[in-house]
């Protein structure tokens, strides 16, 4: 038989949403997560028309929850339309996102899609000729058809397996299964189900049971979806063959790959090599996947040099520069588990602090008596607990805090390996005095806006000695002020001091560090105390605010005391001494914590002096309740007598109850009965009255026209209404053609009387007249002109004799006659022109006449439809309307309206009538009923509700008398009652009990805690006092030797005395206090003490310049010159920048240190 194959999915979750991330993502990243589930689908598809399978199972959960998105539901759809045009089957499971009730079933697929139901099935596959059933349960076996081998049978399922053990445990937990599969959950009954293959979902991991020959697979889901989805997802192709193991390859189809990756940095030197470590696992982990996208998040582990560097800021930068770098790999977060290096053998080498406290606490350890005596001494509470386990969690405490945590040996040889340097650098150069003067040191102060000052830049300033002159106001106190306020902090503004803050503006400043190894320049700027500074030179790690103010800014007023010189001195001792933490502040934030769990300050509630008081009152509490309870027990006999005593009092008063609730009910209807009487009563009246005023309204005189008219039925009416509106029809008609005549006449009249009136017709009628006039004119000129020519030709003739002459002078005055004959008899006919206008004229008046004959016609019409309509108005009983059809409609809505009106006044009297007759009947049997329940509350039938409510005021007396009695009887009932359940049930003891429980179990919490805060004091102490034992002879020798120097001898020597106060000795070994020197000898032993400790303590504050603002001033010239030689020996060990407004000072500090660096401002 051929192999069988096919693919197996599960756990689509189309559409569904990513999560578990912490980080905004790039847009671009966020389409591709959103189109994940989409892209890994397609992928499927793909994989099935690439791979051909003979079908596709599906182990559930197509989508993600019960309402599946509408894309969702439309790509699965549409992607098995594609398969189906493969001719691909598909065998669809459901699963727990994905239920038989949800819009699974409302989904119309195609032909080539099987859905799975809840009970077992079988369905055949063919392929070439052979039956394969797709999923098989025993209890149906498929006939087989003879000569057929036995078919391969798979079971798709959505749930997981339950295995005894191994790796496939840790993927079962938890697990739901969906359809019949539930009953073989177990690994083993799957295996002895006789199935070839078990393709199963719900579990988001491909695992394969057994893995060389599996017949239990689960494919995974196909995209993952948080952070515990890592790894490849994707398909299984499985190949089933008869007699041979099964074969199932994975096939990858995620779009995005989640990956959790622990980068090992112990042997990287730098964050560059760190950047470098996580790209290499980065690729190598994507190369592994199967996949281009991959989310990941990072885990720094090991032990490495570079733990404190790895702060938030720089882990945020790192994951930007990477996430930049490589636009299809997204970090979502970088986890910082990595550890300092903290060699314990080296540190007791060095010799340092850390060695010290090593040592103490080893003592302090092996010495349990002496701890529970230290503890005793301060607490005798303390005594009853272990001293193994208040070490061991104290020392739990010191590591998780920090409190006094070792700085790694690796951190202090790099921070001391230049200085190493320069130190021997300087013992060549001056052999008589060793320096280890710091390679980091300030060079430029700029003032961008502080005080008075902007952008003013100050510098540069040098190792060593600086001396910086100004007259007063020239800005030497506000620049010094600028250096403390940069590095700690703006002052806050308060009244009685400045605070250097410009108006209406913010103070910004900036220090520039300059590091002498490479060179480089770090601006240290500070804008707003809330927004810090960057400190890349970690020049200000080992300081405080307080510490420099005391010791490292100096000025006339601060050299006058020396506050807390004790406790400046531990801190300045014990800073340097290779811890992250100086001891001493260690120390005093355990002493602060200390006295807050001793407090008795409402804002400390969990201190134990209020929690032991609130023990007290607990405990108090406990025993007032324990007494209440034994008197709980008498109280039973009395309860006993006081409910025979309720009984029948109840019983009596449930009588009077029933009786007064009988009266209250039977006065309720006694009052009802004569309030509906009363109304009822008043109600007939207004009927009678309505009646009689309706009779006598229909009563009033009406127009007998409309009344005749009123008689008319309602067929009658119709037809004259029929009638009117043809006859009103007709008028309008005839109205309307004789405004049509109207019209018509007027506009012939207008057309004939702009014709005759019209310009150029009168003047071409005055041109004809004047040529007529002119010929006539020309005709007898000629005739006068050849009568002349005639006669005198005639008389010339005559006088000739000449006969021609004679005719031819007759000729010509027959000529000249019949010329003016003949111009006659033209002008006496009209011209073409005159005959054209005439002609108009004549047809201007034949329509003018037409029109008006049409208008007298119309207008008979009207008049004979007029007399029309009022002879029918008239038959019709509208003589009234005089002929008009509006009044006579008018008449008919009165006749009709009339009509109406009288049968509703017809019907509101039957109403009436009916109305009061039924009044009447009511009033009748109110009355009876009045009478009927006078008689059976045994009153007088025309009783009133005066009479009953006195009945019932007096049932009500003794009914109050009796209710006393047992509101008495019952108040101590219920009192002996409630004491006795509250004994029973009350839980007040129980709350008391576990109250002071807890109270107790704070109060011993708070004891361990003080217990660990104790032994951390006593081991610091111990620690920092064997710390001072080896450092303090050094500085009150440094201090007694410069403090000499500066009184040319008169005082020889300073030391603390038996009482811990500082005290000077003189030439002949007299102690003095400070308080007994001068002015001037007592800043003069202050300014000692000072420089010995900043001498001492070379690692405190080490880049740090010592600010010195008119210190001399109280000196003489003698001191002066000696304290500036202090000041210069200073220098060769720190940084130092003196300010002085004296000339005098200036020169003889150019005197002492001609190498000093010097300007003026």
């Amino acid at each position: 038989m051929p192999p069988i194959r096919f693919i197996h999915a599960a756990d689509l979750h189309l559409d569904a949403a990513f999560s578990g991330l912490s980080r905004d993502i790039p847009a671009d990243f966020a389409e591709r997560l959103r189109t994940a589930t989409f892209t890994a689908f397609r992928r499927l598809l793909d994989l099935c028309e690439r791979e051909s399978p003979d079908f596709l199972l599906l182990a559930g959960d197509v989508y993600n929850q019960e309402d599946a998105s509408v894309s969702a539901q439309l790509a699965l759809r549409d992607g098995f339309r594609r398969l189906e045009s493969l001719s691909i089957p598909v065998f669809l499971v459901h699963g727990n996102h994905d239920p038989l009730a949800s819009r699974l079933r409302s989904v119309r697929w195609p032909g080539n899609v099987t859905v799975f139901g809840e009970l077992p099935d079988a369905v055949p596959v063919f392929r070439k000729g052979e039956g394969t059933p797709a999923r098989h349960h025993p209890r149906r076996e498929p006939r087989l058809r003879p000569g057929n081998p036995e078919p391969r049978r798979a079971f798709p399922a959505h749930g997981g397996v339950r295995p005894s053990r191994g790796a496939a445990a840790r993927h079962a937990r938890r697990c739901r299964w969906s359809g019949p599969v539930a009953r073989r959950s177990r690994k083993g009954h799957l295996k002895a189900s006789g199935m070839d293959y078990w393709a199963l979902g719900h579990i988001h991991h491909p695992q394969l049971i057994p893995e060389d020959d599996p017949a239990i697979a689960f494919s995974g889901c196909i995209q993952g979806r948080d952070i515990h989805e890592t790894g490849p997802h994707g398909v299984l192709k499985v190949t089933l063959r008869e007699n041979l193991p099964t074969e199932v390859a994975f096939l990858p189809t995620a779009q995005i790959v989640w990956e959790r990756i622990e980068v090992d940095v112990s042997a990287c030197a730098t964050i560059a090599d760190i950047q470098e470590a996580i790209t290499t696992q980065q690729l190598e982990r994507n190369a592994r996947s199967q996949c281009q996208n991959m989310l990941c998040r990072i885990t720094l582990t090991g032990a490495t040099p570079l733990h404190s560097a790895l702060t938030s800021h720089v882990l945020a930068d790192l994951r930007s520069v990477i996430n930049d770098r490589y636009p299809f790999f997204f970090i979502d977060d970088v986890v910082n588990e990595t550890r300092a290096k903290i060699d314990k053998d080296a540190i007791e080498k060095e010799g340092l602090f850390p060695a010290v406290y090593l040592s103490t606490m080893r003592a302090q350890k092996k010495d349990k008596v002496d701890g529970l005596s230290y503890l005793g001494a301060c607490n005798s509470q303390l005594l009853d607990l272990p001293v193994p386990k208040l070490q061991r969690r104290f020392d739990e405490a010191l590591q998780g805090s920090g409190i006094a945590r070792v700085r790694s040996v690796e951190q202090r040889t790099t921070m001391t390996k230049s200085d190493a340097q320069n130190k021997k650098k300087g013992e060549k150069n001056q052999p008589l005095a060793p320096t280890y003067l710091s390679s980091i040191y300030l060079e430029y102060v700029k003032l961008t806006n502080f005080g008075k000052f902007a952008n003013m830049i100050v510098g540069p300033f040098k190792p060593g000695l600086n001396v910086v002159y100004g007259a007063n106001e020239a800005g030497k106190t506000t620049i010094s002020e600028l250096i403390k306020n940069v590095m700690f902090g703006w002052r806050a503004s308060r009244r009685g001091s400045n605070s250097y803050k410009p108006e209406n503006s913010e103070r910004i400043g900036s220090l520039f560090f300059k590091d002498d190894r490479t060179g480089d320049v770090e601006e240290i700027k500070r804008t707003k105390n809330s927004e810090g500074v960057v400190d890349r030179l970690h020049v200000l790690d080992d300081i405080d605010k307080e510490t420099y103010e005391t010791m490292f800014a100096l000025n006339s007023d601060e050299l006058l005391k020396l506050d807390r010189h004790n406790e400046v001195t531990a801190r300045l001792l014990t800073a340097g001494s290779g811890t992250a933490s100086s001891p001493a502040i260690v120390l005093a934030k355990i002493q602060e914590k200390i006295r807050a769990l001793m407090s008795r300050s409402a804002q400390t509630p969990d201190s134990i002096a209020l929690l032991r008081e609130e023990q007290e009152r607990e405990k108090t509490l406990v025993q007032e309740l324990l007494n209440e309870t034994d008197s709980f027990y008498e109280e039973e006999h009395r309860l006993e007598s006081l409910l025979a005593r309720k009984e029948a009092l109840t019983e009596a008063q449930a009588g009077l109850n029933t009786e007064i609730e009988e009266l209250k009910s039977n006065y309720a209807r006694l009052e009802g009965i004569d309030a509906s009487i009363e109304q009822n009563t008043a109600l007939l009246e207004e009927t009678r009255a309505s009646e009689q005023q309706m009779r006598f309204s229909d009563s009033v005189e009406v127009d007998e026209n409309v009344r005749a008219l009123s008689k008319l039925s309602s067929a009658e009416e119709y037809e004259v209404k029929t009638l009117l509106d043809d006859l009103d029809e007709e008028r309008l008609k005839y109205e309307h053609a004789l405004d049509s005549a109207k019209r018509e006449v007027a506009k012939s009249t207008t057309a004939f009387e702009t014709l005759i009136n019209d310009h150029d017709f009168q003047t071409e009628q005055d041109r004809a007249k004047k040529q007529r006039r002119i010929r006539l004119i020309i005709a007898f000129v000629i005739l006068v002109c050849m009568g002349i020519v005639g006669i005198w030709l005639f008389r010339q003739g005559r006088a000739v004799g000449s006969l021609t002459y004679s005719a031819f002078g007759v000729i010509t005055c027959l000529c000249g006659l019949l010329v003016a004959a003949g111009g006659i008899v033209a002008n006496m006919h009209p011209s073409k022109t005159e005959e054209a206008f005439e002609e108009r004229r004549r047809d201007y008046e034949w329509v003018k006449y037409q029109d008006e004959q049409h208008l007298e016609f119309c207008e008979r019409d009207l008049a004979d439809h007029k007399n029309r309509a009022k002879w029918f108005l008239d038959q019709r009983g509208f003589s009234a309307a005089e002929g008009s059809i509006r009044q006579a409609r008018h008449l008919l809505d009165l006749a009709h309206d009339m009509r109406t009106n009288e049968e509703t006044t017809k019907q509101n009297l039957q109403a009436l009538s009916l109305q009061r007759a039924s009044l009447e009947s009511l009033l009748g049997t109110l009355a009876e009923q009045r009478r009927e329940l006078c008689l059976s509350m045994g009153l007088d039938p025309e009783a009133q509700l005066a009479d009953l409510e006195a009945i019932i005021e007096r049932k009500n007396t003794e009914r109050a008398k009796t209710s006393e009695l047992i509101q008495e009887t019952n108040l101590q009932f219920g009192q002996i009652s409630s004491e006795l359940s509250h004994a029973r049930h009350a839980t007040t003891f129980d709350e008391a009990k576990q109250r002071k429980a807890i109270v107790d179990a704070r109060l011993k919490e708070r004891y361990h805690e003080l217990a660990v805060l104790l032994l951390a004091q006593r081991s610091l102490e111990i620690s920092i006092a064997e710390w001072e034992r080896k450092s303090q002879p050094e500085v009150y020798k440094q201090a007694s030797r410069l403090f000499a120097q500066m009184t040319k001898g008169a005082w020889q020597k300073v030391r603390m005395n038996a009482e811990g106060e500082i005290e000077a000795l003189d030439s002949v070994k007299t102690a003095c206090p400070p308080q007994l020197l001068s002015l001037g000898t007592r800043q003069q032993l202050y300014l000692a003490l000072r420089v010995a400790l900043l001498i001492t303590a070379e690692n405190v504050g080490r880049s740090l310049p010592i600010l010195c603002d008119d210190i001399l001033v109280n000196f003489d010239d003698e001191r002066r010159r000696e304290a500036i030689k202090v000041i210069v020996e200073l220098s060769r060990y720190r940084q130092v920048i003196l300010f002085t407004c004296h000339p005098s000072v200036a020169a003889l500090v150019r005197e002492c240190d001609c190498s000093c660096n010097f300007f003026e401002l």
